[in-house]
């Protein structure tokens, strides 16, 4: 019984120290686990941070792009495509938006100068119109106004001219008189 008493300690301590090297293994083996699923996860995190980065850098550059048009009074480019549902897709469809606002009020402004002009060239075109009648409103009123003081003259002439006429009466008597008399001779 003692050597199995003392066997039995020695395989004991024979598990023992195989169950703590099978334990230094494991925890060396966790080790490198750990370590590895860490920097796997770190390369993850640096992938998607870099490809974030990216799509939120494109995005602003092409927001700044298009608000630098805006700024050079050019509206006449496509809207901005958006492809994101997120705070710089929002701020996308609020640049396309204002865009086509300032173009559609741009063109209702054109076109309401268009109508303005038009306007002022009817109104500038009857304003000659009437100035060009009040000019020969004028002129015909001059007129008439110096037939009307050559009037008292001319009907002052009248007796004169009709003791000239009677006269003249005369003439075609005259002439069938002589106009017989040759006839005779």
């Amino acid at each position: 019984m003692a050597k199995t008493a003392a066997d039995e300690i020695a395989f004991a301590e024979k598990l023992k120290s195989a169950a703590r090297a099978e334990q230094a293994a494991a925890e060396s083996h966790m080790t490198v686990w750990t370590l590895a699923l860490a920097f796997l996860g770190t390369v993850i995190g640096f992938v998607t941070a870099t490809l974030i980065r990216r799509s939120v850098a494109r995005s602003v550059t092409t927001m700044a792009d298009l608000l630098g048009k805006l700024a050079a009074n050019n509206l006449a480019f496509e809207d901005m495509e958006i492809t994101t549902e997120d705070e710089i897709g929002k701020a996308g469809r609020a640049l396309n938006e204002m865009k086509n606002n300032l173009r559609q009020m741009i063109q209702s402004i054109a076109g309401t100068a268009e109508h303005v002009a038009s306007a002022s060239e009817q109104i500038s075109s009857s304003a000659s119109q009437q100035a060009q009648g009040a000019e020969t409103q004028q002129n015909q009123a001059t007129q008439i106004a110096t037939a009307m003081q050559e009037m008292p003259r001319s009907c002052a002439e009248v007796p004169g001219l009709l003791q000239r006429v009677i006269p003249l009466r005369q003439i075609p008597e005259q002439i069938l008189q002589a106009t017989r008399y040759r006839r005779r001779a």
